[in-house]
């Protein structure tokens, strides 16, 4: 599902964007699944996907001091705390396809982003001590 998600928020880029060759993709997660997911997506659609990796709070600024002549194309973050305050800072566009929304469930997207994955927290606890 994640594949899938990825490939189609990259496409979803590609239909509202000017015709390129290449995408730049600003990402402070650290998967290698995502490399072989770019790879992918080049193989697939002949566009090449630059990524510029970093933390989230150096991404944002840099975003942030290049305003529209930024050239993120796409922000993938890990942490759903800051991408949540990235967005009431006003740096997300509406991009949000038909097909997005007919895929992810609305508690996983917002007319700005787009969830592509998932956490469970485990709590462990004593019932002796509680």
């Amino acid at each position: 599902m994640k594949f899938f998600l990825i490939i189609l928020i990259l496409l979803n880029f590609l239909t509202t964007a000017p015709k390129a060759n290449e995408v730049n993709v600003f990402s402070s997660r650290h998967y290698s699944s995502d490399i072989q997911l770019y790879e992918k997506f080049t193989s697939i659609s002949g566009i090449k996907v630059n990524v510029v990796s970093g933390n989230d709070a150096a991404l944002q600024k840099r975003i942030i001091e290049e305003g529209s002549d930024s050239k993120a194309d796409l922000y993938i973050t890990a942490d759903a705390g800051r991408l949540g305050l990235f967005d009431q800072k006003g740096m997300f566009q509406n991009s949000i396809s038909p097909k997005i929304k007919s895929i992810v469930p609305k508690s996983l997207r917002s007319d700005n982003w787009t969830g592509i994955a998932k956490r469970a927290r485990i709590i462990f606890y004593s019932k002796d001590r509680i």
